[in-house]
């Protein structure tokens, strides 16, 4: 019974199959290098599958393996021109570096749009891939919720400033509970893009979001860092705004503002 327990135990590769003359310094190397090798061909198989899904050519499951085989031949036609060698190193790289599903779909959204295009990675690219890596689901989210409420205004006018602001705002439902108990309504700050324009300056637009403050700040830092904003504090504000204002947004980055939010909406939807 033991020799039959023992037979239907699994096996390990023949090629980490040792004797008892291997040295424990070669018994550890091979072991990691096997490993390393697997994990570098599935996270390849899993790029390819996600980019696939992301090009609209597969549903997520066992057909996006075959598309993204599929694709992965297509590519080889072109594997010379820096927009398939580059976009693959580039990409493979950043989807490693994923945190979970959700950061994986989005680097392949970001990677399908070039292979789309057939143009190699770009500055934008390289900025929007160093916001999505590392970050889980959570502050995908959250970083979604944000390009969509800037990407529900309308293009800035010349002599407007628009910023990310963390802004009081009133909990209904806590004010409703507070009212019926002769309490004062209770407020917390929430991520609001406002814009104010003329001289002297006044608000001209508000799009609220339901991400509270709290817990953002490594969001809109990396949002500057991506050189999307740029961060207002501790500059006083130029704009009579009651809350704290966190970051401002040129005009010049309203397209990749918008350009992140479909990408987002795309892979998190």
């Amino acid at each position: 019974m033991v020799h039959a327990a023992q037979s239907l135990a699994p096996q390990p590769p023949i090629e980490l199959q040792f004797s008892v003359d291997d040295q424990p310094a070669q018994i550890c190397e091979r072991v990691a290098s096997y490993a390393l090798r697997e994990a570098e061909a599935m996270g390849s198989r899993r790029f390819f599958a996600a980019v696939a899904v992301a090009l609209g050519r597969a549903l997520v499951g066992a057909s996006a393996l075959e598309a993204g085989a599929a694709l992965a031949q297509e590519l080889a036609r072109h594997a010379r021109e820096a927009w398939v060698r580059d976009g693959i190193d580039r990409g493979l790289d950043l989807f490693g570096r994923c945190v979970d599903e959700t950061g994986r779909r989005c680097v392949a959204a970001l990677v399908a749009e070039y292979f789309g295009w057939r143009e190699p990675p770009d500055l934008f690219f390289h900025r929007i891939g160093s916001i999505l890596v590392g970050r889980d689901a959570g502050e995908l989210v959250r970083l979604a919720v944000i390009t969509s409420g800037y990407a529900r205004t309308p293009k800035p006018a010349t002599d407007e400033l628009r910023l990310l602001a963390s802004v009081p705002c009133l909990d209904r439902a806590g004010s409703a509970r507070t009212r019926g108990l002769g309490l004062p309504p209770s407020h917390e700050r929430r991520l609001t893009i406002v814009a104010f324009a003329g001289e002297p300056r006044r608000e001209r637009l508000r799009s609220a979001t339901e991400i509270p403050s709290l817990g953002s700040d490594h969001l809109v830092s990396s949002l500057a860092r991506a050189q999307l904003g740029q961060l207002a504090e501790p500059e006083p504000s130029e704009v009579p705004l009651v809350g704290r204002p966190l970051l401002w947004f040129p005009p010049q980055a309203d397209h990749d503002l918008r350009r992140l939010h479909l990408l987002l909406a795309g892979a998190i939807a």
